[in-house]
């Protein structure tokens, strides 16, 4: 389920980020802290504007109750998606970050040199585990 949520997010939100990213062929990498740290500013504020925006609509009275019920779900979903974002590891910066810049030179070494050696121990332990899954399943 969190990973559904997680997935669900990431297109939401980050969506037009990485699509900007793409577009640069020579952009240069983020570092696992700064890309985290722009997911988590880039939700929270968003839940802020939807907070406004709720605030805003019941002061003014708005008499749908319909409408003030959607507002509410989607602030408390923005509220949900900045606690995803807190929780972001590097397995995610690596599955949905780097993996967008495989194909660009040079990307994985400019990535590389901003891990720290535990980082690079986290990824080369979800490399080797995929694999592990992989061999099982070719066995079957």
């Amino acid at each position: 389920m969190r990973s559904l949520f997680f997935c669900l997010f990431f297109v939401i939100f980050a969506g037009t980020s990485f699509a900007q990213n793409r577009a640069k062929p020579n952009h240069h990498l983020l570092s696992f802290q700064d890309w985290k740290s722009r997911q988590i500013i880039e939700a929270e504020n968003r839940s802020a504007r939807l907070g406004n925006h709720l605030k805003l609509a019941q002061m003014n009275g708005l008499s749908n109750p319909n409408e003030i019920n959607k507002m509410e779900i989607d602030c408390r979903v923005a509220q949900n998606a900045a606690q995803v974002m807190r929780d972001l590891t590097i397995e995610d910066y690596f599955n949905v970050y780097l993996s967008q810049f495989l194909r660009q030179p040079g990307t994985i070494e400019e990535a590389a040199h901003s891990l720290t050696k535990n980082q690079v121990a986290l990824l080369l332990k979800m490399y080797l585990a995929s694999h592990e899954t992989n061999d099982q399943a070719s066995n079957l």
